[in-house]
């Protein structure tokens, strides 16, 4: 066969290297050698790695601090005066869900300021996260309520209050109560005996035995249900059991329009903050003088002020906000004061103690330091 001559375009120019090709080939070449495909496909793996490290939940829950928002817009009354003052009261929040990878290594390496919990620690009694996460928006529903209730009768605004028995929060996985009783029931009745909070239901409970069917009267979607339920043995060894999470449920009218929008922000611990934003609305007085006031703790209509979760993680929000006072429940003041740098921790029994401390000291700007009652 004859030899083929290269034609114009494909000869080489002199001093070129026959073998050598041209810039373009260059670079076709080098993505083909072995070496550069291992490194794409390394580099692809780090990315579906990435991926999978935000998507795939850990068993785990992380709480870390959050953001602290300004309660006055969060709050509307009838006929609100504006006390124009440089203070302000500050809902705290945290940062709350099930960790992913990302979240559990920052856990890890920030332990003093985010909180890792096994996930079936943080749920307890609830039977996944998903149950963990309504109750906590039915909690902020009823805080908003049970905040205007505390702030009104504070001020001596009538309201009626009622207790309404126990309500059914969860479940626990293993409950007798299964297909009987469901999240959101009011029980009303245990074998007839009304239980009109917690406390009387489980006195009811301690007065049958383990393994005793009993009847119980539920109000559900607004009407009135009778159900025998297995019971279990109460974790305390004394007297049956449901399993179920429950909390005391209250019927509540109030004289005034109060409207309470918190955003998507969620759970109980906000009711504290809410009331004294709504007595100071009210009345014109300017409770938090030249404070920026945060605070933190669940509320009930009566205005006593319970615990709540994640106060080491709301001392440092505090802190970014620049908050110069915390009010916090008695019993969480010990964890906050132990995290506190640079805000005053004042532990507080009720809406009342609150407003009064703030009366005594709203002109001060505090150091850091304790302000406890106990």
């Amino acid at each position: 066969m004859a030899a083929t001559q290269p034609s114009p375009e494909t000869a080489p120019a002199p001093g070129q290297d026959l073998q050598a090709p041209g810039a373009g080939a260059v670079r076709r070449g080098l993505w083909t050698r072995p070496r550069c495909r291992q490194i794409l496909v390394a580099a692809g793996l780090v990315a579906v790695a990435g991926v999978l490290g935000w998507f795939i939940p850990t068993p785990y829950v992380v709480t870390a601090p959050g953001t602290a928002y300004d309660a006055a817009g969060m709050v509307r009354v009838p006929g609100a005066v504006d006390p124009e003052h440089p203070g302000r009261f500050l809902v705290l929040t945290v940062t709350s869900r099930q960790a992913n990878l990302y979240w559990y290594l920052y856990g890890r390496l920030y332990p003093w300021r985010v909180r890792l919990q096994p996930l079936d620690e943080a749920l307890g009694a609830y039977p996944d996260y998903q149950q963990y996460e309504a109750d906590a928006a039915a909690l902020m529903a009823e805080s908003r309520l049970y905040a205007a209730a505390a702030a009104l009768r504070l001020l001596g605004y009538p309201v009626r209050v009622e207790p309404r028995g126990a309500r059914v929060v969860a479940l626990t996985t293993d409950s007798p109560s299964g297909g009987l009783l469901q999240p959101g029931d009011r029980i009303v009745a245990v074998a007839g005996q009304p239980v009109p909070g917690v406390r009387e239901l489980m006195a009811a409970l301690r007065q049958h035995p383990p393994g005793q069917p009993l009847p119980v009267t539920v109000e559900r979607g607004g009407g009135r249900l009778e159900r025998t339920v297995p019971t279990g043995r109460h974790r305390s060894g004394e007297g049956a059991a449901l399993g179920i999470l429950v909390r005391d449920a209250f019927a509540v009218e109030l004289p005034l329009a109060v409207e309470v929008e918190p955003g998507g922000i969620t759970g109980p611990s906000a009711g504290l903050i809410f009331s004294l934003e709504i007595v100071e609305q009210l009345t014109g007085e300017p409770l938090a003088g030249d404070l920026r006031v945060a605070g933190t703790g669940a509320v009930d209509p009566e205005g006593r002020v319970g615990p709540v979760g994640g106060v080491p993680q709301k001392v440092y929000t505090a802190e970014a906000a620049g908050a110069r006072v915390l009010f916090v429940p008695r019993e969480n003041y010990a964890e906050a004061r132990a995290v506190a740098t640079r805000v005053e921790v004042v532990a507080v029994g009720s809406v009342e103690e609150a407003v009064a401390w703030l009366r005594a000291h709203r002109s001060e700007v505090p150091g850091t330091g304790s302000a406890g009652r106990g």
